[in-house]
Formats: structure tokens, sequence, C-alpha cells
């Protein structure tokens, strides 16, 4: 069997983030953080900052 740890990798982040809109990438992070295991006040700071973040992009875009 080939070893996949010699294989080349790629960042799959900054293919991500030309190719998806800022709203799914808004609605995947929001998925994430309402499937962690973390406390609901850092869930709610975690939700506010991928709204601002939505908020500049549009702002940008």
């Amino acid at each position: 069997m080939r070893d996949l740890t010699t294989l080349p990798t790629a960042h799959l982040h900054v293919h991500l983030e030309s190719t998806v809109r800022p709203a799914t990438l808004a609605d995947l992070a929001r998925a994430s953080v309402d499937a962690s295991f973390a406390p609901p006040a850092t869930r709610r700071a975690l939700h506010a900052g991928i709204g601002a973040w939505l908020a500049v992009s549009r702002a940008a875009g």
C-alpha cells in the first residue's frame, strides 16, 4: 500500500476562499459552532464574529 504521507498536500482554505460564496462559508462556520462542545457564551461570541466577518465581506464585495 502507498504511504499517503508522501503525497503532495494542498492548502484547502486557500482554494475555498475564492470558490465558495461568503454566505456559504458563514453557514458552514455557524454549523461548526453549533456542533461544537463550546459553552453557550462562547458560541454566542463566535456567532457574532461570523456575522461581523460576513458584514465586512459583503461591504468589500
